[in-house]
């Protein structure tokens, strides 16, 4: 009879992990990061799944390291099934081979499990490092599924707002855990808060609750300035579907108007506009099927100067008001003279 060997799901995660990331380096940040340091206060702590499997590797000894480490528990979460999994100390491998049977093979899919965080239980406040070459993937090359999922802080997100690297994904909520406590930020707030810092935020984990299946991904360099124009220019206000732009206004004395069409094919309620180098209204406004609104901005930040060329992209954050409870958006862009 052969006999089968079960790695213990601890071993699988927080090793296992070394031999996918060198498989796929080239779509990593690819450098030597070198040494990592994790602080972890008494209590849960959302960590990187990435960083923390050198820190307890030691092959068979595995389980002494841990315990050596004052550590008492390790839940990893299964995006796919929506339950906990214990690695440690009980291993759950039943489970952890049922989330490898869902999990897909293409590299957003490895990305999520390579960028992923889970529960660490430490007994005392501490700080646990590890030494390494390689490193996890790049944001763009993240996948999430509709839900809540786990993402670890890497040094690529560091001075990023949450804004900076959704992708196409509709985010509902972005959660970190910190001394003992949720901290939370909706989908009105996600420009104004940053993911890390300093490195002291680097290596733990954040929740991310999206709508739908989604990818990360960070808006990376910006074009350079256009050429400065000389002459009056005609206004051009473009969205995506289903919202339509049919008349708008940029003026230094009424500040930004535009008339919003709703071709969604129900009536919605906009909850928020938000023009670049102008601002944001958050006024709730219902919007009839086929009908329209005329969303005001009275004061822009910078200053409107009458004569200038004025480029904004538009974000229209909307709800479907039959029955409908998640935030969609539609992007455009707003070009014209001020007046």
């Amino acid at each position: 009879m052969k006999m089968k060997i079960i790695l213990p799901i601890v071993l699988i995660i927080l090793i296992g992990l070394t031999g996918l990331v060198y498989a796929v380096g080239d779509f990593g940040r690819g450098y030597e990061y070198g040494q990592i340091s994790i602080n972890l206060d008494k209590g849960w702590n959302l960590v990187s799944v990435w960083a923390i499997r050198d820190a307890f590797a030691s092959n068979s000894f595995v389980k002494k390291q841990i315990q050596e480490k004052d550590i008492k528990a390790i839940f990893f979460y299964d995006r796919y099934n929506k339950y906990y999994i214990q690695a440690f100390p009980n291993n759950e491998e039943s489970k952890f081979q049922k989330f490898l049977e869902s999990k897909g093979d293409d590299l957003k899919e490895h990305g999520a499990y390579v960028n992923s965080a889970m529960w660490v239980y430490s007994d005392k406040e501490q700080t646990i490092s590890s030494w390494t070459t390689d490193a996890p993937y790049y944001i763009k090359n993240v996948g999430l599924n509709a839900g809540w999922n786990f993402l670890a802080i890497t040094p690529e997100l560091k001075g990023m707002s949450y804004n900076d690297f959704k992708g196409d994904c509709t985010i509902e909520k972005i959660c970190d855990y910190q001394r003992n406590n949720w901290e939370c930020v909706d989908a009105n707030n996600l420009g104004t808060n940053k993911v890390a810092d300093t490195d002291s935020d680097l290596w733990k984990g954040i929740i991310i609750k999206v709508s739908s299946d989604c990818s990360l991904g960070s808006n990376g360099i910006t074009p350079p300035p256009e050429l400065p124009e000389d002459s009056y220019i005609s206004n051009q206000c473009t969205m995506t579907s289903p919202l339509g732009c049919d008349d708008n206004k940029i003026s230094v004395a009424t500040g930004i108007s535009l008339v919003l069409r709703n071709g969604a094919g129900e009536d919605i309620t906009v909850s928020s506009v938000n023009i670049v180098n102008c601002g944001i209204d958050s006024t709730s406004q219902p919007v009839a099927d086929g009908g329209t609104a005329t969303i005001t901005i009275p004061t822009c930040t910078p200053v409107l100067v009458a004569g200038n060329k004025f480029n904004g992209a538009i974000t229209v954050t909307y709800i479907k008001t039959s029955g409908g409870t998640f935030s969609h958006t539609s992007t455009g862009t707003l070009v014209g003279s001020v007046i």
